[in-house]
């Protein structure tokens, strides 16, 4: 997405990101939506800012930087990662529905899912994905 892009982006701080912002499962796991949303956002917050810290503490400044800006969502380089990790969440639905694995529906049903953060390329490459999900596609071999 960020070579795709006319505006300037700090790839190197769009990977540093990507590598990070995560990183409060290594200690909390993926939680489940369910579990998140019975548990309430704040707590959820509250729990992975948590575990980042202590994960991180140790860690060159940049790195919890990075974190705070890409929960933070303002830069264009945080809504790259974000649009990235949900474009790759949507690709593992389309796999497993291929597969016949498991109920991918929800995902295609909340509409929050496809939010493109101001870049129309996200737009563009969720258009695709609801398209090739109606029609019960997987990925072709010149999909781009």
């Amino acid at each position: 997405i960020a070579d795709h892009l006319d505006e300037p982006v700090q790839v190197d701080e769009v990977l540093r990101m990507a590598l990070l912002h995560d990183v409060s499962e290594a200690m909390l796991t993926d939680l489940p939506s369910p579990v998140k949303r019975f548990l309430g956002k704040d707590l959820v917050h509250q729990a992975e800012g948590r575990a980042a810290d202590t994960i991180l503490q140790d860690a060159p400044a940049p790195w919890q930087e990075s974190v705070t800006a890409y929960e933070a969502k303002q830069t264009l380089e945080a809504r790259i990662v974000k649009a990235a990790d949900r474009i790759q969440m949507l690709s593992m639905a389309l796999q497993y529905a291929s597969q016949q694995r498991g109920d991918t529906e929800r995902f295609w049903e909340n509409e929050a899912t496809f939010q493109d953060f101001g870049i129309p390329l996200v737009r563009e490459i969720f258009d695709q994905m609801r398209a090739m999900h109606a029609q019960g596609r997987w990925f072709p071999a010149d999909f781009d």
